[in-house]
């Protein structure tokens, strides 16, 4: 049976325009349902102009240095930001359209905590360099998502693709609010937490899918530092 509310849920969280509550709100109709993280996951890939990306396979490979989508600072950070934040391809499969051959064994679903920072960071300190993937990985495309922020009103997402791609290199890149968001927060009475999930899913080609999903909480826990 076809859920004509969920599809129009998930067709405002492609076209994007959400505002961060609405967003919430999708978020949480999505997790109401068995397959509403897959149904989404499809919806994006199908608003995306595979076809360019297929007919180029001799595309020279490009190292790609990844960082989490434009956030909203220190008082713009809201309670719950949450938004998938891209969809990615396991296997060069992916890029020519070929099947990869080895059997698909679902990945369990996987949460990455980050810890509070002890110290906090020097107002001159650079942040740490960003970690760079493996050479074979690229980017196949880009999602737009609304970020419900006047100075950055939308902000892009790679969807990557190649064999270097596993969980714990999705796992291991930086979360969305760095250390030295985190400490600002701090400083004005706040307390942070981010979370980051992997939802991972076969397709009927042979193909996998997988969506991380970063979550940030903010909480005001008093006038003085933490």
């Amino acid at each position: 049976m076809i859920d004509a509310d969920l599809d129009l849920t998930i067709d405002r969280i492609v076209d994007g325009g959400l505002s961060p509550a609405q967003l919430r709100d999708a978020l949480h109709r999505l997790d109401a349902e068995p397959d509403g993280w897959k149904r989404c996951a499809l919806a994006f890939l199908e608003a995306q102009t595979w076809g360019d990306v297929l007919r180029e396979p001799s595309r020279p490979q490009t190292s790609l240095k990844i960082g989490p989508a434009p956030t909203a600072r220190s008082k713009r950070v809201r309670t719950t930001l949450a938004a998938a934040a891209a969809l990615v391809a396991f296997g060069m499969g992916w890029l020519t359209g070929g099947r990869d051959e080895r059997p698909i064994v679902p990945a369990p679903t996987l949460v990455a905590h980050d810890e509070p920072v002890e110290t906090v960071a020097k107002a001159d300190e650079p942040e740490a360099a960003r970690p760079d993937p493996p050479p074979a990985i690229r980017e196949v495309a880009r999602l737009r998502f609304a970020t419900g922020s006047a100075d950055a009103p939308t902000a892009d997402v790679p969807i990557l693709a190649g064999p270097g791609l596993d969980s714990q290199w999705l796992m291991n890149q930086p979360m969305p609010v760095s250390d030295r968001e985190r400490a600002a927060l701090e400083r004005q009475g706040y307390a942070l937490d981010q979370e980051r999930e992997l939802v991972a899913m076969p397709l009927a080609d042979g193909r996998q899918v997988v969506v991380p999903v970063d979550q940030v909480r903010l909480r005001y826990v008093g006038s003085e530092p933490l």
